[in-house]
């Protein structure tokens, strides 16, 4: 009996001591909640509020420390490429006309997607020669619709079927705009001699910035100049004999694709696909959505028509759900562009100004990643150096009606025409 009570003793003890210990913790715990302690006699209040306050400082520090870092690292990004792209802007403006201002384009992007590859990987004579032909075929192009519609498909099947080698790859981009801006702004045959020119210094001042690029990079990639990258030679050799192969290659592509049907529902077809398959099919549908573009603008001879084709090249790509995503940009990237010059050049009038607008659109351009906001400021640079030959109201009207166009095209050739989808070539 002793023993029991004495364990009970004992029990009762170990109670109260855990009573003492949880029932103040629970109080605490109730008490932080609302902020107080009551019978600590202490608020909390301003204690939370000076840490909240210290906080939101540093959570501001950081935003800003990171914004700064960003617009540091867009800034040297954007100034090579925004430098070579206004060099031979006005260069070639100066010395061979306004209608060869516009190989600055093609030949930045091509620039700007080199910069920082070896110098084994970056062919200055094929890049040359490509835009040579380009331009030739352009002025071709012009003549009539039969050579548009000819021409047009044939060289922009083989520009995307050479120069595509993978499912992402875009080296075919450039020298699609390069098509493009081209043919828009036809030549005589006296002009086609100061483009050629033009291509050809523009050129060499393009691999000049490479060289330059390389140079300041050196010690951190440790790349060695290949002394062979200036042999017209070898890599004119090299690269001849891969275009003859690929477009053998192209055109055998070509010749089995028109075998199969238009509008594939079976699964067969697509188990015997390859690569070349799909890629096929994208070089054929993105060929027919530009040559009809061109063919519009052709027949209808359409003020600033060129913005159609443009944007409809822009807007194809391999996959219709990266189509898709790519016209959402492009369209709003467009409307706010619109909108935000429309505001500037209420204010800001004269070559000058529109020159400023120019520059800044291609700096901020060049300078983020985002395709939405690039969009948005390449729009204001074109508006800029159209509404130069053209009413403001005009060109606005027109930038969004063949924008939307555009859209529509794009949309209906990536679903219905040889459409590629993620979904059916997944395994």
């Amino acid at each position: 009996m002793l023993n029991i009570s004495f364990y009970n003793q004992r029990c009762l003890d170990s109670l109260k001591k855990g009573l003492l210990i949880i029932v103040p913790q629970f109080c605490l715990f109730n008490a932080h909640k609302s902020n107080k302690i009551p019978f600590l006699g202490k608020n909390y209040d301003s204690d939370d509020d000076e840490r909240k306050s210290v906080m939101s400082e540093k959570i501001k520090r950081l935003n800003f420390k990171h914004l700064r870092q960003a617009a540091w690292k867009g800034t040297k990004k954007s100034i090579p490429a925004t430098t070579l792209c206004l060099l031979l802007f006005f260069m070639n403006m100066a010395l061979f006309g306004y209608k060869n201002a516009v190989i600055a384009v093609p030949l930045t992007i091509i620039f700007n997607r080199l910069k920082d590859f070896p110098p084994d990987r970056w062919h200055p004579y094929s890049v040359m020669l490509i835009n040579l032909v380009l331009a030739t075929t352009a002025h071709l192009a012009d003549m009539n619709v039969w050579l548009c519609v000819t021409l047009d498909f044939a060289a922009t099947y083989l520009m995307v079927f050479l120069l595509t080698d993978s499912d992402t790859s875009k080296a075919y981009y450039s020298y699609g705009f390069g098509l493009v801006l081209y043919q828009s702004f036809s030549t005589t045959v006296p002009e086609l001699r100061l483009r050629l020119m033009a291509i050809v210094l523009s050129c060499f001042i393009a691999t000049l910035g490479l060289v330059v690029m390389y140079f300041l990079r050196r010690r951190q990639t440790g790349f060695k100049l290949d002394p062979r990258i200036f042999n017209p030679f070898v890599h004119l050799g090299g690269k001849t004999r891969d275009f003859l192969k690929g477009t053998a290659r192209a055109l055998k592509n070509l010749t089995a694709m028109l075998r199969f049907r238009l509008f594939y529902s079976s699964s067969a077809s697509l188990q015997a696909g390859t690569f070349d398959f799909r890629l096929t099919r994208f070089a054929i549908r993105i060929s027919l959505l530009v040559t009809f573009s061109f063919f519009l603008e052709q027949v209808f001879n359409i003020p600033k028509g060129y913005w159609l084709p443009l944007n409809v090249f822009i807007m194809t790509l391999n996959f219709y759900e990266d189509s898709m995503v790519k016209i959402k940009q492009r369209v709003g990237g467009n409307i706010a562009g619109v909108f935000i010059s429309a505001i500037l050049f209420h204010y800001i009038t004269g070559f000058t100004g529109h020159m400023i607008i120019l520059s800044i659109g291609t700096f901020l351009g060049y300078a983020v990643d985002n395709y939405l906001f690039r969009a948005t400021y390449m729009t204001c640079y074109a508006i800029a150096l159209s509404t130069l030959f053209m009413k403001q109201s005009e060109v606005f009207e027109l930038r969004l009606a063949y924008v939307l166009l555009a859209a529509v095209i794009a949309i209906i050739g990536s679903r219905f025409i040889f459409a590629n989808k993620k979904t059916d070539f997944q395994t």
